[in-house]
């Protein structure tokens, strides 16, 4: 989707072909599955919800995007997101620690909260 051509661009132009397109379609990047909790939900909420955070790894730390964007589906950026599912009822220890794990992450990569 960005243009990156594998095997001909080196790690740089990948770099910054991907920057440009998540620059411009970052809200854009939805998921809409029935085992996702926040439909058309933006698409790094889909990998965490679905156990999969090393995408977040990958866009943040090796590709330099931004994750502190807000998801226009729920007015929550991605660690605004993390911290209100760790509070859901519904949790068990070991889920609130899965999300608490997430959350740290988040905030090593550059996670900042939306709100105050």
């Amino acid at each position: 989707m960005a243009c990156v051509n594998i095997g001909v661009d080196d790690e740089e132009m990948a770099k910054k072909k991907l920057q440009l397109f998540w620059n411009k379609y970052k809200t854009k990047c939805k998921c809409d599955c029935l085992d996702f909790s926040l439909p058309n939900g933006n698409f790094l909420k889909y990998s965490i919800s679905q156990k999969m955070p090393e995408v977040i790894v990958n866009l943040a730390d090796t590709y330099a995007l931004d994750i502190n964007f807000i998801d226009p589906q729920d007015g929550l950026n991605l660690l605004d997101w993390i911290v209100k599912e760790m509070k859901s009822p519904n949790n068990t220890n070991d889920n609130i620690k899965y999300w608490d794990d997430l959350r740290i992450m988040v905030i090593e990569y550059g996670g900042k909260p939306s709100k105050k």
